[in-house]
């Protein structure tokens, strides 16, 4: 067992994000229709849990610029996986949807996450809605030592 600082070699954050890596791979191999990228899964979950979502939104959201997620969005578009409307109240804005077939796709994806989560969780021990809420009250802190 490490006890000491020196011993770790990489952070909870890295082997989170490797985990989180990973969960997206066995969710990609086992959807039906896998043509999407990873990234381009991370896009539509975005959208699919804030329907309306705006571009600029969305690249904050992701950590990416803007022309990266506008790329994507586009190539999200032209296989009719999201479409943008016009924001009334800013012309210039787009606010973002899933389609059906968005819709559907993204649910699959998640439902697959959702499966590689709680096997992890049972691996270790925890319960999963339990890890769940810890995580969310975590990052709610986190995100307001940033902001």
């Amino acid at each position: 067992m490490m006890t000491d600082l020196k011993d770790v070699k990489t952070t909870i954050s890295q082997k989170m994000q490797k985990i989180g890596r990973l969960g997206i791979a066995y969710a990609k191999e086992r959807v039906k229709d896998p043509e999407l990228s990873t990234v381009q899964y991370k896009v539509c979950v975005t959208v699919y849990n804030n329907p309306g979502l705006s571009q600029d939104s969305v690249s904050r959201d992701l950590g990416m610029d803007k022309s990266s997620i506008a790329k994507l969005i586009s190539k999200l578009m032209s296989i009719d996986v999201i479409y943008r409307n016009t924001n009334p109240k800013d012309r210039r804005e787009y606010k973002l949807f899933l389609t059906e077939k968005g819709l559907a796709l993204t649910e699959e994806f998640l439902c697959y996450m959702f499966e590689w989560e709680t096997r992890i969780c049972e691996y270790v021990g925890v319960d999963y809605f339990l890890v769940h809420e810890q995580l969310t009250s975590i990052l709610t802190e986190a995100e307001g030592l940033i902001e």
